[in-house]
């Protein structure tokens, strides 16, 4: 939906005071409660295709009232390092379908706030199976140049399956205590034996920070890692 009121102050209103800081990769804006009003950065609107991460003291949502996303209008750049997606389709869609005309490349991530997966050369491989209409996702290029996210054409609209699995590939550590995350691939070994049924805990101090039940592809086990800057030590446990 392109909003008809995009400023952050009309569009937040139904929220202002519960939400109270949102930021993009480049810039953040604060609410002002006693001037009902935004500031701080350099941007005042949210627009269609924009990943945003907002702070709220409590669980709330906001309506938006607007036009359809014409999504040829809308292909999303794709420079070398991390880039914010917000993802615009209307449909959901697994990670290869949604990059397949992006011609991922060995070493791509995408990841969300609970999960993630990185293309292999051949396949996208990870805890992230689908993305969701209205979601924010973060995709990692090493590419030099600058690429095109293009959305499905109107016959894979049509032709979507009406179930999509968006639940991660195993349990996961699900918090918004935390506005970042960092990813591990692990391979668990007791000698040279491949401990395939293995559960890996990640905790900082006594607090669990991610975890993964099972392994995946070629016995590796995938987590996300909650957290917020650097310079935290993290103990591994493998039971």
């Amino acid at each position: 939906v392109t909003p008809t009121q995009p400023d952050l102050k009309s569009l937040l209103a139904p929220v202002a005071g519960n939400l109270t800081y949102i930021k993009t990769r480049d810039s953040f804006s604060t609410y002002n409660e006693g001037g009902n009003s935004w500031s701080g950065g350099n941007f005042n609107m949210l627009q269609p295709g924009g990943m945003y991460k907002m702070y709220a003291a409590k669980e709330a949502s906001f309506p938006v009232i607007g036009l359809g996303v014409d999504l040829k209008q809308h292909n999303v750049p794709i420079m070398r390092g991390w880039n914010w997606i917000g993802f615009a389709s209307p449909v959901g869609m697994t990670v290869a379908d949604a990059f397949a005309l992006l011609s991922p490349e060995d070493g791509d991530i995408v990841k969300n706030q609970f999960d993630f997966a990185i293309y292999d050369g051949y396949a996208w491989e990870g805890t992230l199976q689908a993305l969701v209409p209205g979601e924010g996702y973060i995709y990692y290029s090493d590419y030099a140049g600058t690429k095109q996210l293009a959305y499905p054409s109107s016959d894979y609209q049509r032709k979507a399956p009406a179930k999509l699995s968006t639940r991660s590939a195993h349990k996961q550590t699900r918090s918004s205590a935390y506005p970042s995350n960092m990813n591990i691939i692990a391979l668990v070994k007791n000698g040279e034996e491949v401990m395939t049924d293995a559960k890996v805990q990640i905790y900082a101090n006594e607090e669990l920070r991610g975890q993964s039940s099972q392994s995946l592809t070629h016995d590796l086990h995938f987590i996300t890692v909650q957290g917020q800057g650097s310079g935290v030590m993290l103990n591994i446990v493998v039971e």
